[in-house]
């Protein structure tokens, strides 16, 4: 009973773990920065890393949705997952620096949390 309990615990404890690390993760996608770090690192070219970023959509759920800071990350979580050029764009500088200014205006005008405004079509 006691190695049972253990293991409960030990359970509990790595899914924790796996909950905050998902949660950090997933809201650094918020960041134009990293995007471009894993781009130019070519994380976004690998197919199983994209598939990664797809399993990752269950933060939209309201239940997962209630704890992020940043839910600016799910626009780009699903721009990366379903906009190939997107993923490639995010080598070029210029493109970073252009999403990195747009979100800059806007979270210093009306905070983190508001909706993303921007036109990621047109990147």
């Amino acid at each position: 009973a006691a190695s049972a309990a253990a293991a409960a615990e030990a359970l509990a404890r790595a899914g924790e773990l796996r909950f905050r690390v998902e949660l950090d993760f997933v809201q650094l996608l918020a960041s134009p920065l990293y995007l471009h770090h894993l781009a130019v690192h070519e994380y976004l070219d690998d197919d199983h890393f994209v598939e990664y970023l797809r399993y990752l959509h269950y933060w939209r759920r309201p239940e997962y949705l209630r704890f992020l800071e940043y839910p600016e990350c799910l626009v780009f979580l699903e721009k990366l997952t379903e906009d190939e050029a997107f993923r490639a764009s995010l080598k070029v500088v210029q493109v970073r620096d252009q999403i990195h200014q747009e979100q800059y205006h806007r979270w210093r005008s009306a905070g983190p949390r508001t909706k993303l405004r921007m036109n990621l079509s047109q990147l």
